[in-house]
This record gives C-alpha cells, structure tokens and sequence, in this order.
C-alpha cells in the first residue's frame, strides 16, 4: 500500500509540473494536505463506530486529508462531518445502495426504500461524502453495507446514483491521475468504461461491451491505426447503436471521415445519421453544407432532433447515463 500511494505522490508531482488542468481543479490545484494523524482517524472511528475502508484510511494516513481528487477536490473528515448539506448519513447503519441491486429508473428511490420519508437520507446512510462535484452532486464512499469500500455519485435532488467503474477508493484516484497524465478529456471524470486505449481495443476484437467501449474511446487524446481500423469496421455492424458510436469515434479521429461517413446519411436509423452528419461536416467544405441543408428534410426529422431522446438536464432519472454515453456534449447535470 505504501508503495502505491508512493506512486500516486509522483503521479501528482508529474500533473502539477506539466501545468495540467480538469474541472475544478482550481479549488485544489492538485495539491494535497497533510496526512491526518492516526489519533484523528481512530477518534473519528470510534465516535460513529465504524472502520474506514483500509485503503481510504491509508491515503489519509499516508497521502493526504484533503485537497487534490477528482472534480472539486476531496474534503477532509472535518469538512464532511460539518458540511451544511443533508449528506450525511448513519455511518455504522448499513447502506442500502448497491450496483447490482439498484432499481431502474426514475422511481427508484421509491423501488429501494418504500414508504420511507426522508428516503434520500436513508439512502445515503452507511455513507461519507469524499467531495462535491457541483450543485446537488456528490461523491460518496460506502463504509457500511455490500457496497463497502465502492464510490458511488449521488444527486441530493433525487436523481438515479451511479457507480463508477472502479472497485475502490484508490482505484477511482489513481484512473484519475492516469488518465490525466495520458491528456484524456476527463470533463465528467469516472462516468463510462474505463481502461487505456489497449484494453478498449481488446474489448472491440472479442466483441465485448461494444458501445461501452467505442464510448469510452472519445476520451482518449488520440486512438491508433489498428485500433482505428476496429471502429471502422464498426460503422457496418447491424445494430444502430454500434454503427453510431462507431462513426462519432470516426468523426473524432479518422482524417477520412468525411468520406467515410457520407453513406451513413441514409442510414435507416437515425442515430447514425446524426453521427454522419458530424462526420461529414469535418470533411470537403465544398460539400457538406449540401449534406447538412438535406438533413433538414429528414424523414424522422422530430427524433433526429432530438439527443439526448429525454433531455438530461431536465429530467434526473437520465443524467447519468447522458453523460456516460456523451461525456465530451457537455451534457452537464449541474445545468
């Protein structure tokens, strides 16, 4: 443990001197605080009755209380325990949210916890807020319950929680930094697939969570030729889905796509009509403002128009998952 949170030191140290920036990274400036002292985690400990998850507890001993992560920064225990918000839940009480139990949709804090008034804060119980991520967001790590030790992102107004990928605590902080370091557009850090561009393009040649990774590719700086030529051969798949986030991954990289994506404009579906609209307009100058007049005459010109299907920052029960399938449309929930 020691050793890793010696390399998150340097992967810190590496962000700041190559001047790096992210969302909200001005609150913080990827400095951290000193760590706390064992005396004040035990006594935090024992006033709520609980053990901190081992490797959280560690980076507070050893790393930091405070300062650098994801989004706003992290709070210290101090911050959280007197935060002015409703966030803060029982702590030795067990959590109730859990990835693979989590009701679907927009009515799933009534599915999760029925009857029950103040169900938001019942919901957050068993939980410690690691920071805010703006307006009613936050990010929380679950101390108590199945879910011990995962970060869950949570809506105070109610909106659907999401769980990023990562299994833990450090997990979650040292993707940050690699993808930092590797110049991946981290607007909405830790929604999506994660994983460097090897292991994205491995899942496209098993055909594993296809549109989880051609997403997720979006966020990368720059993708290779072989890995490029696996997208393309996306663009024919038989499921819309697939052929439309394979041309947006097209529109970004491909210096054909313009070519590439023209067919597309008659695409049966919409979505990747709409992909090949982006496409096309990164391509001939001469030609695609033809292309995009004729759009106008679309057959199913109201769905066309329409992305997200259910605008995301209206309705809270898609925010998350807006983001996770368009995290570069600036498809902000905090708007």
């Amino acid at each position: 443990m020691r050793e890793r949170l010696d390399g998150i030191a340097a992967k810190l140290t590496a962000v700041r001197a190559r001047g790096l920036s992210c969302f909200g990274s001005d609150a913080h400036r990827f400095e951290l605080k000193p760590p706390a002292t064992e005396a004040e985690v035990a006594a935090f400990e024992a006033a709520r009755r609980v053990r901190l998850p081992e490797d959280y507890r560690a980076f507070l001993l050893h790393a930091g209380h405070g300062g650098a992560g994801p989004y706003y920064g992290l709070m210290t225990l101090a911050q959280w325990d007197h935060a002015p918000y409703d966030a803060k839940g029982d702590l030795d009480a067990e959590c109730p949210l859990h990835p693979d139990t989590l009701p679907p949709g927009e009515e799933w804090l009534e599915a999760l916890l029925p009857g029950e008034e103040e169900a938001m804060d019942s919901a957050l119980r068993g939980t410690l807020s690691l920071g805010t991520q703006g307006c009613s967001f936050h990010a929380q790590l679950v101390v108590t319950g199945p879910a011990r030790g995962r970060v869950v992102y949570v809506d105070l107004d109610g909106g659907r929680p999401y769980f990023p990928e990562s299994t833990g605590f450090l997990d979650g902080y040292e993707r940050w930094l690699d993808e930092l370091l590797a110049g991946c557009k981290s607007h909405w850090f830790g929604i999506g697939m994660p994983g460097p561009e090897p292991e994205l393009e491995e899942a496209l040649r098993r055909g594993e969570r296809l549109v989880d990774a051609l997403v997720a590719m979006r966020r990368l700086p720059r993708v290779g030729r072989d890995t490029l030529e696996l997208v393309i051969a996306g663009i024919d798949h038989p499921e819309a889905g697939i052929r439309q986030r394979a041309l947006e991954v097209v529109a970004e990289f491909d210096d054909e796509a313009g070519a590439r994506a023209r067919p597309f404009l008659r695409d049966p579906e919409p979505g990747p009509r709409r992909a090949a609209l982006t496409g096309v307009c990164k391509g001939d100058a001469a030609r695609w403002p033809a292309d995009a007049r004729a759009m106008l005459d679309d057959a199913d010109g109201q769905r066309f128009a329409e992305q997200p299907p259910r605008d995301a920052r209206s309705d809270p029960s898609v925010r998350w998952e807006a983001l996770s399938r368009a995290p570069e449309a600036g498809a902000s929930p905090h708007v």
